[in-house]
Parts: structure tokens; sequence; C-alpha cells
């Protein structure tokens, strides 16, 4: 059952708005890493797979472990949120470009995202501002943290590309 409402889920999300691409997709699992099992993130929310928070999306219906494949379905079924956010925010970016303000938008959320100088300096059309400005965000607490400023890294460098 879990499997099947996972799966229409699924296709119901990637009908509805852009889809990111490969590369941002990639991305996003090599930043988040797949956990079978419940973990709670550095900011101690409960999480499980590719980084779905059981804080927003509940996690009634998941019985750990996930396979691989449960996670990449709920990872895509939890980006449709996030997809359509910046889609909304920012229409007619390149598929790179969209993709890398996804995976912002999915780590930080569409209102970290909606009121970031990322965005402010896209609807200037000032793109390479846009791309400098992944970089300034990442701190939590108060203080810097090495995997944001890897992640904010490469969502730059695929902003770019």
């Amino acid at each position: 059952m879990q499997k099947q409402i996972l799966v229409v889920i699924s296709i119901i999300g990637l009908v509805v708005g852009r889809d990111i691409n490969g590369a941002g997709l990639a991305l996003i699992k090599e930043m988040e890493d797949f956990r079978a099992d419940f973990y709670w993130d550095q900011i101690g929310q409960k999480t499980i797979g590719y980084g779905h928070c059981c804080v927003y999306h509940p996690c009634d219906q998941l019985h750990p472990p996930l396979t691989e494949q449960q996670g990449s379905e709920l990872l895509r079924t939890d980006l449709v949120e996030f997809q359509n956010c910046v889609e909304n925010a920012a229409p007619g970016l390149n598929d790179n470009q969209f993709a890398a303000c996804t995976s912002f938008a999915f780590n930080m959320g569409c209102g970290t995202f909606t009121g970031s100088h990322v965005l402010s300096s896209i609807r200037a059309r000032d793109f390479n501002a846009a791309a400098n400005a992944f970089n300034e965000y990442v701190s939590m607490g108060g203080r810097v943290i090495a995997g944001l400023v890897v992640r904010r890294k490469r969502e730059e460098q695929l902003f770019r590309s």
C-alpha cells in the first residue's frame, strides 16, 4: 500500500508544473544523502530518505527501512512544492538555473528563496549577482555550516552552467 501511495503521488506530482533536470536531482541526492530509516537532521527535525522532513510532510504511512527507489519517489513528490515555488517566483529560467534554485528552495524553504538575494537578483536580470548570492546562505544559528558551504557552491556552479 505504501509503495502504491508513493507511486500515485509521484505521478501526480510529475504532471504539475516544471520538473527539475537530472543535474539538479543528482545534486540534491548527493547533498541530502539517502537514509533508509528516520533520523534527526541538523536542526532537530525528524527526517527520512533524501531529506524528507516529517514536520512538513507526514510520515505516518512510511514504514522504514525505505528502499532507495522509495526514497527517490518520495523526493520527487516533495520537490513538486519547491519546483512550483521557483517557477512561480522566477519564470523563464534555463534548466540549470531552475534546478539550482529548486535545490536551494528544497534545502532552505520556499519562504527563504522568495525573500533571498538570489531571487531579487534574478528579477533584476543580474544573473551573475544571483549566482554569487547563493553563497550568502551558509549558516544556521549564526555559525557557518561546512555542508552548506559546499552545497551553495555546487548550486552556484549549476546556476552558472
